[in-house]
């Protein structure tokens, strides 16, 4: 309504009926009376006024619903924590059959922020997500960095492996999460000159393959960041030296030893038995992710 006072032109009532409005704001102006006719032609549209009172009972005059709301901020709920629900995220079943995982609020920010210190990810980063953010991969660790860090992120509708690079020079994008088959897709797309011309410093998620790693790389010239986890996994390890095809460890602190105590055992292939401190030798080459849990 504000633009039409501006420019002194007037509603056109047949317009705002094509569009079918559903919510229309009206500021009480001097030119309200003029507009007030072309406004009620928007059959099914809420109208608000923000201004002074008025008797049109079509109209929902905002100061009126201000006046009757409570000025006491409202009570916080003592039963929502760290340690609360956040929400549940269904898996494709990468451990068995599909299921709802829990992720509580202390799950996600340290999801976000084990990311972000252990990749280098800053709040200046404009972040490029193409993955589905119902997934923990681009709803965490992408959209995650903008909501408990305060990166920007650009998120496209659906991955495009022929609009990767062009998306990321246009927006000026410095680091993008991915799953290990986009990078496959990528790879195999033909060569274009913004791969030359990106800002791009940093890919980060899982699942890339050890025997494009390196191409990947070399060709684009970006760092690989990989965690090695699944939602529903009560544990994960990060590479983060950018070691071909390593399943990555835990960087070592009093702090996350307290908080995340992931163990790599050593198993055998064939038994699946726990192998005891031996040397190492090829025909024992499967470890095992563990974390150590208190008496249920």
């Amino acid at each position: 309504m504000y633009g039409t006072y501006v420019c002194k032109k007037g509603l056109i009532g047949k317009n705002m009926v094509k569009y079918q409005a559903s919510l229309l704001l009206a500021w009480w102006s001097p030119l309200y009376e003029t507009i007030t006719d072309k406004l009620l032609d928007c059959e099914g549209a809420d109208l608000y006024v923000i201004g002074k009172s008025g008797d049109n009972s079509r109209f929902i005059y905002l100061t009126e619903k201000l006046n009757v709301q409570r000025t006491v901020e409202p009570r916080r709920l003592d039963v929502v924590n760290f340690k609360s629900i956040l929400c549940y995220i269904y898996t494709s079943g990468t451990t068995g059959l599909p299921k709802a995982a829990v992720m509580k609020h202390f799950r996600y920010y340290s999801m976000v922020v084990g990311a972000a210190k252990s990749f280098g990810i800053y709040p200046s980063d404009r972040i490029y997500v193409s993955m589905p953010i119902y997934h923990t991969a681009a709803g965490i660790l992408g959209v995650g960095q903008a909501l408990c860090r305060g990166s920007c992120c650009v998120i496209r509708k659906r991955f495009s492996a022929s609009n990767f690079w062009k998306d990321c020079v246009e927006y000026q994008c410095t680091a993008s999460q991915y799953i290990g088959e986009i990078c496959r897709y990528l790879l195999a797309q033909p060569v274009v000159p913004e791969e030359a011309t990106h800002k791009m410093r940093l890919l980060y998620g899982n699942g890339l393959r050890a025997e494009i790693w390196q191409p990947f790389v070399d060709r684009f010239r970006v760092k690989i960041g990989e965690v090695y986890g699944s939602t529903e996994g009560t544990s994960n390890l990060v590479n983060i030296d950018g070691h071909v095809g390593a399943c990555g460890f835990l960087p070592i602190s009093p702090l996350t030893k307290k908080m995340h105590p992931v163990r790599l055992i050593r198993v055998d292939d064939k038994t699946g038995e726990v192998v005891k401190v031996v040397p190492w030798c090829p025909q024992l080459e499967r470890t095992i992710l563990c974390y150590n849990l208190k008496a249920i």
